[in-house]
């Protein structure tokens, strides 16, 4: 994709409602086909049945301004965390902010809740533009909504220390650029070869790798509608 097309993203970005419009007339897109990041084999990860002791949970993939330049001159860009090697569940990983649902909440209220959790800051400044379709993360047994929102401004950030050991960011020209690499990783005696990216010296694969690679091809459909 070029950078006259990212443009026009970023045009669409400064108006939500617009964003919005447009995410919703994509909705009914297949999930997660012809996803560059989707792994070889995928043993249920993103088709079929998600078995019933699987936990929801939900996630925020959040495009905020990095500037004060409003519309087509504004630099956005996507908060990712990298997860702390005590953590029980993807120790170490590149993750959204996000987290299991507690009893009666939605995936929005649950994706507000951790944002605001894990990164010390308010998500009122975000408006929530759609979701994209659950997928089944079998490594943790949780069923994950992506929740899509746009800020108004960048907020201030105190990241809690026990779920955040580094924050990272991925800019709009960066989603839009990404290409797939192959990298072997060790998980106890096992070898798996696994599809990512580098940002800033850290391995992005797995469920977020996936997600974003939804993202930006929902993002390419909407610039051209």
């Amino acid at each position: 994709m070029g950078f006259e097309a990212i443009d026009q993203i970023k045009r669409i970005l400064a108006d939500p409602e617009k964003f919005r419009e447009r995410w919703q007339g994509i909705v009914s897109r297949r999930a997660y086909r012809g996803n560059l990041f989707a792994p070889k084999v995928s043993y249920g990860r993103h088709r079929g049945p998600a078995p019933r002791s699987s936990h929801a949970a939900a996630v925020m993939m959040v495009l905020l301004p990095q500037g004060s330049r409003g519309g087509l001159d504004e630099d956005w860009s996507i908060p990712l965390t990298l997860r702390p090697a005590s953590m029980s569940d993807h120790a170490g990983q590149i993750s959204f902010p996000g987290g299991r649902c507690e009893p009666g909440e939605t995936p929005h209220q649950a994706a507000c809740r951790e944002y605001t959790e894990e990164l010390g800051c308010t998500s009122d400044g975000v408006e929530m533009v759609g979701s994209m379709p659950e997928l089944y993360v079998y490594a943790s047994r949780h069923r994950v909504v992506p929740m899509l929102g746009v800020g108004s401004t960048m907020p201030a950030m105190s990241p809690n220390e026990q779920e955040v050991a580094k924050l990272l960011w991925l800019s709009l020209e960066q989603l839009m650029m990404l290409r797939p690499e192959s990298r072997t990783i060790r998980r106890s005696a096992m070898q798996v070869e696994t599809l990512g990216f580098w940002l800033d010296g850290h391995w992005v694969w797995g469920a977020t790798a996936i997600m974003l690679g939804e993202l930006k091809i929902r993002l390419e459909r909407i610039h051209g509608r």
